[in-house]
This record gives C-alpha cells, structure tokens and sequence, in this order.
C-alpha cells in the first residue's frame, strides 16, 4: 500500500537531517550539517527547516547519535588518555538550551554510547563495552554518572541504541548476537531477563522509538530499511512504509510519521500520515528476487533486475579534438 509523502525540505542543495524528534512546541529537533557546516543540532519550527535554531554543536565523538526528551539533548564525546594513544573512553553529555548551565558531563569516563535519558529526568541508559567484548546496559544516576544498575546480559548480546518506556521500568533496544542476528528486545530497569518482541534475523535494525503502547523502529526486512512496529507487550509486527530508499531515523508527531531518507542530496525530511500498517511477518523471506541472484555458471542477474518503469534519454553529444604534434620541436 502508498501513502502520501511529503518532503519538509526539498531545497535543491546537499543537506543531511540525520535524526529526527518531536519538539514539545510542535516543531522538531534535528542533527544538521551540510558540505561547509559541521553536524550541529537544530531546533525546526513547526517542522519548517527555513525557520531554524542553532541550539548545539556535539564535541569529537565516535559518532553523531543524540537522543532528546523534555528539554534535553543527550550525545556522548570521546575522551583520550594523556599517555596511551589507543586508551579511548566515552563521557555522557547532557545539555538544556535556555538553562543558566546548559552543559553537563557525567564525568566517570567509559566505553558506552547511545544515551538515552529517563522521564522523570533522575537516570540514564547506556549501551556499554568493555576491551574483553563485553557488552551490557547500564543505568548510570543523571547528577554524578554513577552506575545505579548493570543489566544482565547472559547471552552476551550487543546492544545498539536503548530507550525508556513511559514508566521508566523497561529499556526497549535492537540487540545482535554472536553470529549476527538481530532482535528488539525489552528488559525491566529492575533487572531480569530480557523478552524478545521480534524474532531474531539475519536483518538489520535501527533505533526504536516509544509511542504509547507500540514500538515503532526500522528494519531491513524488505528490499531496503522500512518503518515497523509491534506492540510494547508484544504480539504482530505491522509495516507501515514502502519507500524506494532506506529510511535512517523516524518520529511520531501530530498524527504523522518524519522520517529521514537517503536521497542523491542527502539525507532529507519526509512525512507520511500516521497509519495502522499491515500485518507482517519478519521470519519470512520478503526480498526481491534481483536481491537474491544465482551466482553459479549461467546465471543472468540482469535477468532479475525489478523494472522501476524509468525512462532513458540521450544525453548531450560532445566533440573531441585531436592535436596533431608531429613535425613540433
């Protein structure tokens, strides 16, 4: 099924908006950077990308990745050892535009990334790692950075980008285990184990985002990285997007989903109405046939290729010269 899309930016120039988050005015807050400025966040009136506020810009980090919620921007930055070149840790960062003291560290320095802060604004959760590739949650304390819980993880999965459910009792992340599959989990803040809300796939997933009682997220269970969801308590995943191209990051605002996908300029801003979806099923192989070619002798991958029902012209004739140089000194 199509929905109707609209871009919220269609300047005809190379931009990214590579995460996108619902503003509590009605606006969004973005990761944006061009060819001549560095990724910095904005703040987006009323979604409008030609009526931006310059709020941040991150530190040296190992990658752009910010949550935000109420406020707050979250972003991890790299620290490094004044002696070992290779001893590389992580700070949380946490910053509110408009307060007295906008910025603050949580200075026990790690290896984590992916911060994500509670509700009631008291913790946050990392995904953190260890030089003996261990891998787990921890619930560090919002003031002071210190680890308040370490969640078990005995199955040694990695965790990619954990978010908070509503109540602040469950963090909801994509997991990958050791022979590279990947699943949305959930795990109590309490400790316990972890419940499986998709079954694990050789398919990659991208960063969940809470809405009520559902978890909407990305995933390449299609041809490309297309919008999901499945109930917080588990139950059918429904597929709510068939975009030509991957889409990297969404949000769920005023009865829409904004979503950021990767065109030739970029990574742009699109919205679609928020709708039901249909029901799918990510155990069963949905891939085109051109994505799965026979490599043996005699086979023809062209043959395979889907018609997009593009047209072909011919482009513009150009004449070369050729200089002669003989009889030259």
């Amino acid at each position: 099924m199509d929905y109707h899309v609209t871009y919220l930016n269609k300047r005809n120039e190379v931009e990214n908006f590579r995460y996108v988050y619902p503003h509590e005015d009605g606006g969004l807050v973005v990761l944006h950077n061009t060819y001549e400025t560095i990724p910095a966040y904005y703040h987006l009136y009323g979604g409008n990308s030609s009526r931006a506020f310059r709020m941040t810009a991150p530190g040296a980090g190992f990658d752009n990745f910010f949550s935000y919620r109420d406020g707050h921007l979250l972003w991890t930055e790299s620290r490094y050892s004044a002696r070992w070149g290779w001893d590389e840790r992580s700070v949380v960062v946490i910053y509110k535009p408009g307060n007295l003291v906008r910025r603050h560290v949580l200075r026990h320095e790690r290896r984590c990334f992916s911060p994500d802060l509670s509700h009631d604004h008291k913790s946050v959760v990392v995904a953190a790692l260890t030089p003996q590739q261990q891998y787990s949650l921890e619930i560090l304390d919002a003031q002071s950075g210190e680890v308040l819980h370490r969640l078990p993880n005995p199955e040694n999965w990695y965790y990619t980008y954990p978010k908070f459910t509503a109540d602040d009792q469950w963090v909801v992340t994509a997991v990958r285990d050791s022979v590279g599959r990947m699943a949305l989990v959930k795990q109590p803040v309490a400790g316990g184990k972890a419940e499986l809300l998709t079954p694990f796939a050789m398919k990659a997933l991208g960063i969940p985002v809470i809405q009520g009682d559902t978890v909407f997220f990305t995933a390449a269970y299609a041809d490309v990285d297309d919008i999901y969801s499945v109930p917080l308590s588990g139950g059918t995943v429904r597929r709510h997007s068939h975009r030509p191209n991957g889409v990297h990051h969404l949000a769920v605002t005023d009865g829409k989903l904004v979503f950021s996908e990767f065109t030739a300029k970029g990574y742009k801003l699109l919205a679609m109405p928020l709708n039901e979806g249909e029901p799918f099923d990510p155990a069963a192989n949905h891939q085109k046939g051109w994505l799965q070619p026979e490599f043996g002798e005699g086979g023809n991958l062209l043959a395979q290729v889907r018609d997009e029902g593009r047209s072909a012209k011919n482009t513009l004739k150009r004449t070369v010269y050729s200089i002669s140089t003989a009889g030259s000194p």
